[in-house]
C-alpha cells in the first residue's frame, strides 16, 4: 500500500502538469489567433485611413477648388465699399448706431493701411 500511494500521487502530479501544459498551449493559440485577427483589422483600417487622407488632400487641392468655383460659376470679388458700424461702449449712450456709421471705399482703407507702413519705411532723399 505504501508504494501504491506514491504511485497515485506521482500520476496525479503528472496529469496536473500535463493539463496545465495543454491549457497554456490552448491559451497561447487563442491569443495568437486574436492577435492575428486584430492585426489584419488594424492593417485594413490603416489602408482605409491612407485612402481617405489622400481623398481629402485631393479635395483640398487649390486646382480642385478652382475647378469647383468655375463649375458653380461663383463670382468672388473684393467689395467696393466697406461699411463700418461702431457699437457704443455703454448701452446708455444717446447716439444711435446710424449716426456712427461711416462708408469708406475699399481701396482707400487698404492704401491708408499700407501708407502708414510705407511712410515709416521710406528712405530719406535729402542731400546735404
Amino acid at each position: 500500500m505504501k508504494g501504491s500511494g506514491k504511485y497515485i500521487l506521482g500520476v496525479g502530479f503528472l496529469s496536473a502538469f500535463f493539463l496545465l501544459y495543454v491549457h497554456i498551449n490552448i491559451s497561447m493559440f487563442t491569443l495568437s489567433y486574436s492577435i492575428g485577427r486584430e492585426s489584419s483589422v488594424l492593417t485594413q483600417k490603416q489602408e482605409q485611413y491612407r485612402h481617405l487622407k489622400c481623398e481629402v488632400d485631393q479635395l483640398k487641392a487649390p486646382n480642385r477648388l478652382a475647378e469647383q468655383i468655375e463649375k458653380q460659376s461663383l463670382v468672388l470679388d473684393l467689395p467696393s465699399e466697406i461699411h463700418i458700424i461702431q457699437v457704443p461702449k455703454e448701452s446708455s449712450s444717446n447716439l444711435s448706431v446710424l449716426e456712427k456709421t461711416s462708408v469708406h471705399s475699399f481701396g482707400q482703407g487698404v492704401s491708408d493701411f499700407f501708407g502708414r507702413w510705407i511712410n515709416i519705411a521710406q528712405a530719406k532723399t535729402e542731400s546735404k
